[in-house]
């Protein structure tokens, strides 16, 4: 497979995001894919920071790095984020390089342009979410609650757009789930380096505390230095080991926005001997620190999974965490200690407990050791190319069915003798331009008709009449749902227009969005004055907005109109139909509320159908919109329409 990865982190940011992304893709390659990384370009001092050269990463022959003008993302956690303005060009340029999938690691620049160049070449999009975004934003001053709001939906609408995606642990997926993800999902690790992290002789771990002059009871935290990781628990709690165990030290790898704070605090605290800053280091260096050290420490509350603690356990230490996000997941009670986030007491009183039992730390660390073995760098690879697979299997599945993909055109009409011959004709017109490519069928429901309205839609060909003597708009679209054959329920009044193009429009949407299982557009109405033109092109402009709040805010529906919108019959039955006990007031909205919770809902002003203005002129606009909007509001909110009666207009 060709396989383009898309990453917002990435070498050489101090980012476990990062190093998981370039693993994965590394194992991909032994397993006789072809990847390509698609990442920010990093400046000079970004790479100064991490204090490596400033040169392309030499990954493989099979492995192709693409980097991307970038612009610094100031008060990072890693101070090295940049961001990449997503402008769509990347689609066309890669245009002939036939990737087979894409892989986004994030919703953010590089993630929007890899959600573009699966919708341009037409390919799978599939995801991985690492990040509890709620730890981020709330430092955000006076609109942080807000914010968190607003990024989780995000986030849920964002990989709503993928056919598949992954997060590191449970409670992440939940959460995103609470928050309107519907896509097919599961937990997967992220990979980890199994190979060269792992436990040294006794002999061995002497001399490596000898070479970096450390003690007999050292602590070790390995990560980005921010706010969220709450390293200065860990250095508080330290304060407290010393006097059980004087020569107790405290290592810490790595860099980051909360590091000069930290180093203030050790100084504070007297401790500049024996808490050691080791800064950003070399992989070796970073493999020796773990084999030299007693236990793992990790107070950070925003973590998705930490390879950093999964590199101490495959080292074979026993780990302490916070009680927070992923570490509850993954430090198992035969594997360390979870204590309570910030409690400098219990993690204290946890690691004195720990530096006075070796064969308890020999025991967890080679639980641990057991545990994380089935998150080996390989496994998670073969796992991914799993789902990859999968994947394609399923997209060349749904190119059938987009092939096959049949329409069917239900107009329910009671007493239309005068408005559905000229209805017929225009959607048989536009049928006969497509000359055969689509496949359409043509259902009128004849709802207890007095006049010629049977007959006349008797005499065009290819129609088929069904009879629903039971008088409703509801039951005349259940009759004619379920005479209906097609995928697609297109629901269409009597006294309406197709304007041209509007069949191709709507099997282009639905084709291109697997997920789309509502569509709809607004009304035209021929022969209204100016002012009345003016009146309805404000009311839809209204009506879009609520329509954005209600489906990706609130959650509680979102904007159809009837007698101009297009189902998913998988979707409808999954509801179970139409709500026959509404006659009238309210039904579009009904649909739009219960269906809104299977999949997405759009309204596009691409899709205009010509109908007749003959209620507004009956009513008058205002009293008509008053009607229509007091009814849209109770049966959003209750369930049930305002208004019950309704009048027939002819």
């Amino acid at each position: 497979m060709k396989i383009a990865i898309f990453s917002d982190n990435f070498y050489p940011e101090i980012s476990g995001i990062s190093d998981s992304v370039i693993l994965l893709g590394q194992k991909l390659q032994d397993m006789g894919h072809e990847v390509h990384y698609f990442a920010p370009k990093y400046s000079k001092k970004n790479y100064q920071m991490a204090n490596v050269e400033n040169k392309e990463l030499e990954l493989g022959k099979n492995i192709k790095i693409h980097r991307l003008w970038s612009l610094p993302f100031f008060e990072s956690p890693t101070n090295q984020a940049r961001f990449v303005i997503p402008l769509g060009l990347l689609a066309w340029k890669f245009r002939r390089e036939k990737f087979d999938l894409i892989h986004t690691q994030s919703p953010f620049g590089l993630g929007i342009e890899a959600l573009l160049m699966s919708r341009f070449l037409g390919i799978p999009l599939l995801g991985t979410n690492h990040t509890p975004i709620e730890e981020f934003t709330c430092y955000i001053p006076i609109f942080g609650k807000i914010m968190t709001t607003i990024s989780k939906r995000y986030f849920s609408c964002y990989y709503n757009q993928c056919s598949f995606i992954t997060t590191p642990y449970q409670g992440l997926l939940e959460d995103m789930r609470n928050n309107g993800l519907r896509t097919e999902n599961q937990v997967l690790s992220n990979p980890i380096d199994l190979k060269n992290f792992i436990s040294v002789s006794q002999e061995r771990k002497k001399e490596l505390k000898s070479k970096y002059k450390l003690s007999d009871s050292v602590v070790i935290y390995s990560g980005r230095l921010a706010q969220e990781k709450h390293v200065d628990v860990i250095v508080r709690a330290m304060l407290e080991v010393r006097k059980s165990f004087p020569t107790a030290m405290f290592v810490i790898t790595g860099i980051g926005s909360a590091e000069a704070d930290l180093k203030k605090l050790v100084s504070k605290l007297g401790l500049a001997e024996s808490v050691r800053f080791f800064g950003r280091v070399d992989e070796q260096t970073h493999i020796e620190l773990y084999q030299a050290s007693e236990i793992f420490a990790i107070m950070s509350t925003a973590e998705a999974q930490s390879l950093s603690l999964m590199k101490a356990m495959a080292v074979g230490m026993p780990v302490i965490g916070a009680d927070a996000r992923a570490l509850p997941e993954y430090i198992k009670p035969n594997c360390g200690f979870i204590v309570q986030a910030g409690d400098i007491q219990n993690l204290t009183e946890k690691n004195i407990f720990l530096l006075k039992s070796v064969q308890q730390r020999k025991t967890l660390g080679e639980n641990g050791q057991l545990f994380v073995s089935q998150f080996s760098a390989s496994a998670v690879a073969r796992k991914w190319e799993g789902i990859y697979k999968k994947a394609q299997q399923n997209q060349k599945k749904n190119n059938l069915i987009k092939k096959s993909m049949k329409l069917s055109i239900v107009i329910p009409a009671y007493n239309e003798e005068k408005y559905i011959g000229r209805c017929l004709q225009s959607v048989l017109a536009q049928i006969e331009t497509l000359g055969g490519r689509r496949n359409i069928e043509v259902i009128v429901v004849n709802n207890a008709s007095v006049d010629a309205t049977a007959e006349i839609a008797g005499e065009f060909a290819g129609v088929l009449v069904v009879e629903e003597s039971e008088r409703g708009l509801t039951k005349a679209r259940q009759a004619g749902f379920d005479a209906s054959t097609g995928e697609l329920i297109a629901n269409v009044d009597a006294d309406s227009k197709l304007p041209a193009g509007w069949i191709e429009k709507v099997f282009s949407e639905f084709e291109k969005n697997e997920k789309l299982v509502a569509l709809s557009g607004p009304f035209i109405y021929n022969h209204s004055s100016r002012l009345s033109a003016l009146f309805v092109w404000f009311w839809y402009r209204v009506g879009q907005a609520t329509h954005f709040v209600n489906q990706y805010i609130l959650k509680n529906g979102a904007m159809l109109q009837g007698g101009n919108f297009i189902l998913r019959r998988s979707a409808l039955e999954k509801i179970g139909g139409y709500n026959t006990s509404i006659d009238f007031w309210g039904e579009d909205t009904d649909i739009a509320r219960r269906i809104s919770k299977v999949g997405r809902v759009k309204f596009t002003f691409k899709l205009p159908m010509i109908t007749s203005p003959r209620r507004f002129r009956k009513d008058g606009f205002l009293v008509a919109a008053w009607k229509y909007l007091i009814n849209y509001v109770w049966v959003l909110f209750s369930g049930k329409p305002f208004l019950k009666e309704y009048e027939e207009i002819e």
